[in-house]
């Protein structure tokens, strides 16, 4: 029998910091309807499930001991079930949907992934952001194939009224379920249609696929530099290049796409790019209509400041306590341009201080 361990990322109830939506809904609620739905169905086809997360939501299971389950288990697949934001205000535009496995080359995850992305993302009627790359503990712990799936974005206007939709939940997890049983080989009642499997060699370290990107015939090439003119999706170049440069040499970065190959700078103004300018726009205060014009060239010339000197935890404290840095724990992070794990570091200091 095929044994599949899933789990709901994070915790409810007030059991996890943030992680929840600008009208303060968990985001574990909404993982957690798609994980019962994937559930009821693999059990449905005769699937063995394990859920690692607490299923009342009333504590936030850690990832070390969620990833131990299954690997003691024996499980022969992991799915995480997720819905992400960039911050803690609505942003009026469309975000859409992205999935992960570990960074390198996964062959039988970026597999699975290729199984249920399409079909989660047709399910939610959302814009397709693709298949990536990421270092995260679910995916890097497991000792089985494992993605972690990502329906949505709670700050989206747009993305929030799908997530908000019952059916359009069930139909997520539903969908995640026929891709896990299209991996798994496991004979499926009312299945969705199947996705073609790629070679497990022709995957790697970068980003799997552009799907939402114009196709090739139709990009349009630029040249000389970027002085102010405006860029948009569909075209490449020189001038795409510096703009994607100067939006990841800003602090705090805005990353084309971090984790693949050189966080995503690839001369070509794909959607990764285009949200990248979106997010940019958005926390600085400019209009965001994801074109790269003379405001955002204005704004990133007179911002970029990665070559100052890299601050202490101790400043960075001192400056988050003083509200410098804002309110919310990813916003101050950005706002400081640093990691996940320094910016624990300076939340611990901050902590130790108050």
């Amino acid at each position: 029998m095929a044994k599949v361990a899933m789990c709901a990322g994070h915790g409810g109830s007030g059991s996890t910091p943030g992680k929840r939506s600008p009208a303060g809904e968990y985001e574990w609620n909404f993982n957690d309807a798609v994980v019962r739905a994937a559930i009821a169905k693999l059990k449905a086809n005769g699937v063995e499930v394990l859920r690692t997360d607490d299923a009342s939501g009333k504590t936030d299971v850690g990832l070390t001991a969620r990833t131990n389950k299954a690997n003691a288990w024996g499980a022969d697949v992991y799915v995480s079930c997720h819905h992400n934001a960039l911050g803690t205000n609505w942003l009026n535009y469309e975000i859409g949907i992205e999935t992960f496995t570990q960074n390198g080359s996964q062959p039988q995850s970026e597999i699975l992934a290729r199984c249920i992305h399409p079909k989660y993302v047709k399910a939610m009627g959302l814009k397709d952001r693709g298949m990536k790359k990421s270092n995260l503990a679910i995916t890097r712990q497991t000792k089985m194939p494992a993605v972690l799936t990502e329906g949505g974005f709670m700050d989206s206007r747009i993305d929030i009224k799908s997530m908000r939709d019952n059916a359009k939940l069930k139909a997520q997890g539903e969908a995640i379920a026929d891709g896990i049983m299209e991996f798994l080989n496991v004979k499926n009642t009312n299945s969705a249609p199947k996705v073609s499997k790629p070679s497990p060699g022709k995957t790697g370290s970068k980003q799997i696929t552009k799907p939402s990107s114009p196709t090739k015939t139709k990009w349009k090439k630029l040249t000389g530099n970027w002085t102010g003119q405006t860029l948009g999706n569909g075209e490449y170049g020189n001038p795409v290049n510096q703009l994607q440069t100067k939006l990841a040499n800003n602090n705090p970065p805005f990353y084309p796409n971090k984790g693949a190959k050189n966080n995503g700078i690839d001369s070509y103004y794909g959607d990764d790019t285009e949200d990248a300018v979106r997010r940019f726009q958005s926390y600085y205060g400019l209009d965001v209509d994801g074109l790269a014009g003379k405001q955002v060239y204005n704004k990133l010339s007179g911002t970029s400041t990665k070559s100052n000197p890299k601050k202490s935890i101790s400043q960075m404290a001192t400056e988050v306590i003083a509200g410098k840095h804002g309110s919310g724990h990813e916003n101050r992070r950005n706002s400081l341009g640093i990691s996940k794990s320094e910016y624990e570091k300076v939340r611990k200091e901050v902590n130790k201080r108050l």
